[in-house]
C-alpha cells in the first residue's frame, strides 16, 4: 500500500496539486491583506477626520466663549493674560 501512495505518478500528481494550491492560497492570502488595508486605511482616515473636526469644533467654541466673556465684561482681558502656568 505504502508503494502505491509513494508511486511516482502519484507523488508527481499531489506536487503539482500542492503547487497549485500554494499558488492560490498565495494570491488569495494577497487579495485579503490588500483589501484589509485598504478598510484598515479607510478607518484610520475617517477616524482621523473625526478627530480632527471634534477637537477644532470644541477649540473654536473655548475661544469663541472666552472673546464672549471678555467683550461682555463678566472677565477682564488681564486675568486671561495672566494665567498661573500649572
Amino acid at each position: 500500500m505504502f508503494f502505491e501512495i509513494t508511486s511516482t505518478r502519484h507523488v508527481d500528481y499531489l506536487a503539482v496539486a500542492a503547487f497549485h494550491a500554494e499558488k492560490h492560497s498565495f494570491l488569495l492570502v494577497a487579495v485579503l491583506a490588500t483589501i484589509g488595508i485598504a478598510i484598515a486605511g479607510a478607518l484610520f482616515s475617517y477616524a482621523e477626520k473625526l478627530l480632527t473636526t471634534t477637537v477644532g469644533q470644541r477649540v473654536m467654541h473655548d475661544l469663541r466663549s472666552m472673546l464672549y466673556s471678555v467683550c461682555s465684561g463678566s472677565r477682564s482681558p488681564i486675568t486671561i493674560r495672566l494665567r498661573p502656568a500649572i
